[in-house]
Formats: C-alpha cells, structure tokens, sequence
C-alpha cells in the first residue's frame, strides 16, 4: 500500500507529516518534495503487505503556526510486488506559474510507477493516457489558493524511463513526486521422478517437487498436472503442508511457501508410453 498526500504550504512554509497509520500500524516514509518557492509539498509512506480490507487511515500534519493548510491524501494497493525491494527510488520535481507538470522516472518494465501532485486549489489537473488516475481531488468544495490543494494520484506500466505529467487549466506552482514499484522476481522451478517402474493393471507412484528458487517469496503458486488422455487413472493426491490440491485430470494445486511437493498415485492401462504433462506459474 502507498499513501499520497499533497498539501499547500503557502500560508505555512515548514508544515510536513508526522506521519501516516493504517489500521494503527504507523506506515514508512518514501520520500518529500516542495517546490522552490515553498508553496507546495508532496509526501509518500508505504506499508509492505498490508492486512486486507477496509480500514482506517490516519495522516498527521505538523503546522506550526496559526494558519490553515489545504490536504489531499489517498491511498492504493499493488499485487504481484516483490516482497524484498517492493519500491525504487523516490524523485520529484516542481515548477512555478507553469500550466503542467513533468517528471520522468526510472522503473522497470513489469513493473509500476505511482505519482502525486500537489498543485494550486482553485485548478483543475487533466491525467492524460496512459496514465490511470487513482484519485484526483481537491481540498474544499469552493477551494481558494491558498490555502486550498488540488492532489492527484495516478499509475503507470512500468519501463526503463517512464514520463510523467498532468495538465492544469491555469497556470500555478507545482510539486510532484513519484516511485517505482518493483514485480516479485520469484524464480519457480518443477522436478517429476517416478518411484519405480509399472506394469498393465498395477500402480505406481511420482512425486512433483515446486521450489522457488528466489529471490523474491512466491505468491499462490498454481501447478496443473495433466495425465495422458488414455491409460492413466488417478489413484490418490497426497500435497505437502500448505499445499491444496483438487481434480482428477488436469490436478490443481496451490502451493503457499519456497518448497512443497505433491505426491501421485496412477493406476496403468494398455501399452506402450504414457505422459504426464506439468505447469507451474506463479
């Protein structure tokens, strides 16, 4: 999960986040930007697996004088984040009485990029394609600048450099900030074997061995198991700890962990060669 907040600082120069919770769970700090003139600001915290559904969260400003300071947060989930360095490298970028923003980041492809501006409250800000807006909002019903925000949130496919912008319908000052988030790079390999060799009307036994070899944690590894159309019959599935199986011809089994097997037993008809064919995904 990561949380976008963009405030106007106008009124109040050094106002920043104490900090963010969600569900009471403090989140962690990504990264900070204001623009040159101190007028806007934008921060991220992010939280690595959260806990799923829907619940509270909390954003603490710091103002430290008597003054009002316009806020915008939202928040977004991932799936398929690599679990070891789930982001890259916050950057930002601002500018002044401009009438859009411009930033390029650095991702990888597979994988995401999430930006969030804050810009002045009394405009409006287009999220051109491809980008997909997350959220784009602003401060007050009848936002004034200051002390008024308008913050957006918006994603992107990743790819070695991917630009970023938003269109505003006036000119104004603007800070944005962005990060990178990274694909799981989980590297999951299959091994058969047979326990021995099987005669017309007997049976036998194979294991199927699922290994993550890293260096990402594997999320819900599906394997199907295909017997040959004619000559097989499944006899028993026995799955390993946290390993559920179901069917008879394709087998599924849903793997939770780096290491499971699933262990087979076929019932041999006919003549001649039999296949069992396997996949695995992740």
């Amino acid at each position: 999960m990561i949380v976008g907040v963009s405030l106007n600082i106008t009124n109040a120069p050094t106002s920043a986040l104490v900090g963010i919770t969600y569900n009471g769970t403090p989140m962690n700090f990504v990264g900070a930007g204001n623009d040159a003139g101190n007028t806007r600001r934008v921060e991220m915290f992010q939280l690595l697996n959260p806990l799923n559904g829907t619940f509270p969260v909390v954003v603490s400003v710091s103002i430290p004088v008597v003054q009002v300071v316009g806020v915008v947060a939202g928040a977004t989930t991932f799936t398929g984040v690599d679990q070891t360095v789930p982001i890259g490298t916050f950057v930002s970028a601002n500018g002044a009485a401009q009438a859009n923003s411009q930033l390029d980041v650095p991702s990888v492809v597979n994988g995401m990029v999430f930006d969030t501006l804050a810009t002045g409250g009394d405009r409006t800000a287009a999220i051109p394609a491809p980008q997909v807006s997350q959220w784009n909002a602003d401060s007050a019903v009848l936002p004034v600048s200051p002390p008024d925000v308008r913050g957006t949130g918006s994603t992107r496919s990743g790819a070695p450099s991917v630009p970023i912008s938003e269109t505003f319908s006036g000119a104004s000052n603007w800070s944005l900030g962005a990060v990178s988030i990274n694909p799981t790079t989980a590297d999951i390999s299959v091994t058969t074997s047979v326990v021995s060799a099987v005669f017309v009307g007997q049976n036998t036994t194979y294991n199927i061995t699922v290994t993550n070899n890293g260096p990402s944690p594997a999320n819900a590894v599906t394997l199907t198991d295909t017997l040959a159309p004619a000559g097989l019959t499944l006899v028993s599935v026995t799955p390993s700890a946290g390993t559920t199986c179901v069917g008879t011809g394709p087998i599924n089994c849903i793997f939770h962990g780096n290491c499971h097997r699933a262990v087979g037993s076929v019932c041999y008809s006919g003549f001649g060669r039999k296949c069992n064919r396997v996949d695995g995904s992740d």
